[in-house]
């Protein structure tokens, strides 16, 4: 009866008996540079999803938490959260290059990845060099 919200992007299989919806996290995650749409899996049973880096478990109990949301994958439906700015301000958010964090709150499971590959992928495209046919 455990229900899981995982960022679509790292969802990779779940048991038969585990249902799956699409979720709505509203504009606040398009705000936030993620997906729209996440996966809603309930049930029991084994699920799998996949990170870019080390996945690791925090156990939140009502004090906040705050994570860069492009290293969020999976959070249990107990958990609260709400999107705001990294710094004092948004210029030293914005200068800061983390601009927006996700801060939950509640009683639950939120698993993290250990790096962000949207991050990466912005560091090391520069340095590829173009195809050649």
């Amino acid at each position: 009866g455990q229900k899981i919200i995982v960022q679509s992007g790292s969802f990779v299989l779940c048991e038969e008996n585990i249902s799956l919806n699409t979720g709505w996290q509203g504009f606040k995650s398009l705000f936030s540079g993620e997906s729209l749409f996440w996966l809603n899996l309930e049930g029991k049973g084994n699920v799998v999803f996949n990170s870019f880096g080390l996945i690791y478990e925090v156990d939140i109990n009502e004090e906040d938490y705050i994570v860069d949301t492009g290293h969020i994958v999976a959070f249990e439906e107990t958990l609260n959260f709400k999107i705001s700015k990294a710094g004092s301000s948004w210029l030293h958010s914005m200068i800061g290059g983390e601009g927006l964090v996700c801060r939950f709150s509640g009683r639950g499971k939120l698993w993290c990845q250990s790096h962000n590959s949207t991050s990466f992928g912005l560091k090391l495209g520069p340095k590829l060099r173009p195809r050649s046919n």
